[in-house]
C-alpha cells in the first residue's frame, strides 16, 4: 500500500522536474527498473515546524534551474569560451530565444545529442548559489538556459544515455551537477547510472555535485552499498547542507533495514545546525526502526529544545499513527507521544500545537482496521488528556483548539459531552477555543 502510493508521489514528482526541466531525455534504463523496488515513501504528514520537504522542492527534483537568491559562487571566466561559439558575455546578454537560435538546432522536431548537450553546456556560465540562510536549497541562479531547454518538446529530445557521460566527465561542477540530477525518475536509478554515479563518486568533491548527487540517490541506499556508504559520508560532511540531505536519505522508508541508517539519524538527531536536526528528528521514523525512540523522549522531556518538538512527535507518529497509511504501530512510540502531551507545567510552547493537530487527521477507510491492531490506543485516556489541555489556560490556546479536533475524530461519542467543560472555560484565550468547538460541533 505504502508502495502503490509512493509511485503516485513519484510520478507526479517527475513531471513536476519535466516542467522544469529537470528530466531531459527518456533513459529506457531507468524505465526498466522496478518501481517497486525504488519509489520513495510518499511524505504527506503536516506540522508547523515541519523540515525541509515542506519547504524546498521535492527530493528527486532537479534542483538546476531553480531560482534563487544572490549569495553565488562565480562561474568559469569569460576569456576563453567554454561553450563553442559562445562567450559567457554573450551568453549574458541573450533570451531563451536567442539561445536557441544560437543553438542552431536544425529540426526541432528531433533535437540531436550535440544540440543538446550545447545548451545544457552554456550552465556552466550560470552562478552556483549557496546561501548559507537557505538551507533547503543550492541551486543555479536564474538562467536562460533552463527556459531554452523547456522550450524543446519533451519528445524531440535526445535519449539522456546519449550524452549524460559527458555531463558526468565535464569538469564544471553545474554539468556534473546537472548530469546527476537526470539520473532519477519515477523508476528510480537504473543500473547503468548506479553505476555511473560510483565511479563520479570515488573523487567528487564539489559541494554542488554533491548536493545533487545525494538528492537523486536518497533512495538507493538498500540498493548498492556503495551508494549507502556515500549517504554514510555526506551525514558526516562538514556541509550542513548535505548533513541535511543525508537525514532525508536515512529517514527514508526505503533504507529500512539498512545496517547504520539509525545510528545516522540519532547522530544527526544531536546535530548542532538546528535545520539537520529538526529534519533528523521529523523523519527518524521512517525506517521503523525503535532505537530512535529514547533519542525523542529525552528531546520531548527537555523544554529547553520546545523548538524541536514538533519534529520529534512526527518522527514518533511515524511509528504508531503512520497517516497516512495507518499500517504501522508501536506501542512504545505512542507512550512516548502520550507522555510528552501530559507534561506539565504546560505554556505556550508546550505541548507544541502543531504536535498535538497531528493526530486530527486519519485515513478513514483505515483508521478502524489500524485500531485492531493498535490494542494500545486507549480513546479514553485520549479523550482525558486533551481535556486537560483544553482546560489548561497555560496551554498556547492553538494546541487547546487542536485538542478540540483530536476528541472530535478520535473520541466521537464523547464529544457532545465536551459541551460542559467548554461552556466552563473562562480564561482569556477561551473564546478562540469556544469557537472551536462550536464550528466542529456544526459539521455534524
Amino acid at each position: 500500500m505504502k508502495k502503490t502510493a509512493a509511485l503516485t508521489m513519484a510520478l507526479l514528482m517527475c513531471l513536476t522536474m519535466a516542467a522544469c526541466g529537470g528530466t531531459s531525455g527518456t533513459d529506457t534504463e531507468a524505465q526498466s527498473k522496478s518501481a517497486e523496488t525504488t519509489a520513495a515513501k510518499a511524505d504527506e504528514k503536516s506540522g508547523n515546524n515541519s523540515p525541509a520537504e515542506e519547504e524546498k522542492p521535492a527530493e528527486t527534483e532537479a534542483p538546476a534551474e531553480t531560482q534563487a537568491p544572490e549569495t553565488t559562487t562565480e562561474a568559469p571566466p569569460a576569456e576563453d569560451s567554454i561553450v563553442p561559439g559562445l562567450t559567457k558575455e554573450e551568453y549574458e546578454g541573450l533570451t531563451a530565444e536567442g539561445l536557441i537560435e544560437k543553438a542552431a538546432i536544425k529540426n526541432m522536431e528531433a533535437v540531436t545529442a550535440d544540440e543538446y548537450y550545447w545548451l545544457i553546456s552554456t550552465y556552466a556560465y550560470v552562478d552556483i548559489v549557496d546561501d548559507p540562510e537557505d538551507m533547503h536549497n543550492m541551486v543555479l541562479a536564474e538562467n536562460v538556459t533552463g527556459e531554452a531547454l523547456r522550450s524543446i518538446p519533451t519528445k524531440a529530445r535526445p535519449d539522456a544515455k546519449e550524452y549524460i557521460d559527458r555531463l558526468l566527465e565535464s569538469e564544471y561542477p553545474q554539468l556534473r551537477g546537472y548530469g546527476m540530477s537526470l539520473m532519477s525518475s519515477m523508476f528510480g536509478v537504473s543500473d547503468a547510472n548506479l553505476d555511473r554515479a560510483k565511479a563520479l563518486l570515488e573523487t567528487e568533491e564539489d559541494p554542488y555535485v554533491l548536493y545533487c548527487a545525494i538528492t537523486a540517490l536518497s533512495n538507493e541506499q538498500k540498493t548498492d552499498d556503495a551508494i549507502r556508504d556515500f549517504a554514510f559520508r555526506m551525514a558526516e560532511s562538514d556541509n550542513p547542507k548535505l548533513r541535511l540531505k543525508a537525514a532525508l536519505s536515512c529517514g527514508s522508508a526505503w533504507s529500512e533495514g539498512v545496517e547504520g541508517c539509525a545510528e545516522k539519524l540519532i547522530a544527526l538527531m544531536n546535530d548542532e545546525n538546528v535545520d539537520v536536526k529538526k529534519t533528523a528528528c521529523a523523519y527518524a521514523g521512517g525506517i521503523n526502526d525503535p532505537t530512535v525512540i529514547p533519542v525523542l523522549k529525552e528531546i520531548l522531556m527537555d523544554p529547553e529544545q520546545a523548538q524541536f518538538h514538533s519534529d520529534a512527535v512526527r518522527g514518533l507518529c511515524d511509528l504508531w499513527w503512520d497517516y497516512p497509511f495507518m499500517e504501522d504501530t508501536n506501542e512504545e512510540a505512542y507512550n512516548v507521544t502520550m507522555e510528552y502531551f501530559k507534561q506539565t507545567p504546560r505554556s505556550s510552547d508546550i505541548p507544541n500545537f502543531s504536535a498535538v493537530g497531528q493526530l486530527k487527521t486519519v485515513a478513514a477507510d483505515k483508521y478502524d482496521a489500524w485500531k485492531e491492531k493498535a490494542a494500545y490506543f486507549d480513546t479514553d485516556d485520549l479523550y482525558t488528556t486533551m481535556e486537560d489541555i483544553i482546560k489548561d489556560p497555560d496551554a498556547n490556546w492553538i494546541s487547546r483548539t487542536a485538542a478540540v479536533g483530536v476528541i472530535k475524530v478520535n473520541c466521537a461519542g464523547k464529544f457532545d459531552g465536551l459541551k460542559a467543560t467548554i461552556d466552563s472555560l473562562a480564561d482569556d484565550h477561551a473564546d478562540f477555543v469556544k469557537d472551536e468547538y462550536e464550528k466542529l460541533a456544526a459539521e455534524e
